[in-house]
């Protein structure tokens, strides 16, 4: 009969060799490759098409807009 810190020992190393049997290799040729913009073909131009769509209603002021309406209703109220 083994004594329980033995069969911990036990359990315990075979469970990390299980582990390391089941790890994944690592993979040696793995590259990355580093980001390139897209550009337009046949020149070196960057491609800022998508550039405005991140400029849409989501970024756009409407404090001066509000601002104009209300100020040309007042006049507007003022004439009457």
């Amino acid at each position: 009969m083994r004594s329980p810190l033995q069969m911990f020992v036990f359990t315990i190393l075979a469970t990390v060799i299980v582990a390391l049997c089941l790890a994944p290799p690592p993979v040696a040729a793995q590259q990355t490759t580093t980001y390139r913009a897209p550009r337009f073909i046949g020149t070196r131009n960057l491609d800022l098409t998508g550039i405005w769509q991140t400029t849409d209603s989501a970024n756009f002021d409407h404090e001066p807009l509000v601002f104009l309406f209300l100020q040309c209703a007042y006049a507007a109220q003022e004439k009457i």
